[in-house]
């Protein structure tokens, strides 16, 4: 994940109207080389057993096992926008 959306460095509004670390800690990483590495769910591939899905109702177990993709391999399509930036991206490779 790029450094500038690791959660480390990303903020949320408390109580009072202020921002706090997302994570929770009480101190900020300032400099990136110190930053642990970090990934994000793409929703590429799901493989879940059985047993969980009907068990826990999720598609998620107690242990996560990962697949690194390269973050110009994966296009997430939420509106229509996302449609139109897959379709300028598919076209690009295309020629």
């Amino acid at each position: 994940m790029p450094d500038a959306y690791n959660p480390h460095w990303t903020f949320k509004e408390n109580n009072e109207g202020y921002l706090e670390l997302a994570t929770g800690d009480k101190t900020i990483i300032s400099r990136r080389q110190d930053l642990p590495k970090v990934y994000h769910r793409d929703g590429l591939i799901y493989i879940t057993k059985t047993e969980v899905l009907l068990e826990q109702h999720s598609l998620y177990g107690t242990k996560l096992a990962y697949i690194k993709s390269p973050l110009d391999y994966t296009i997430n399509i939420d509106t229509l926008d996302d449609w139109k930036q897959a379709e300028l991206f598919l076209n690009s490779k295309n020629t």
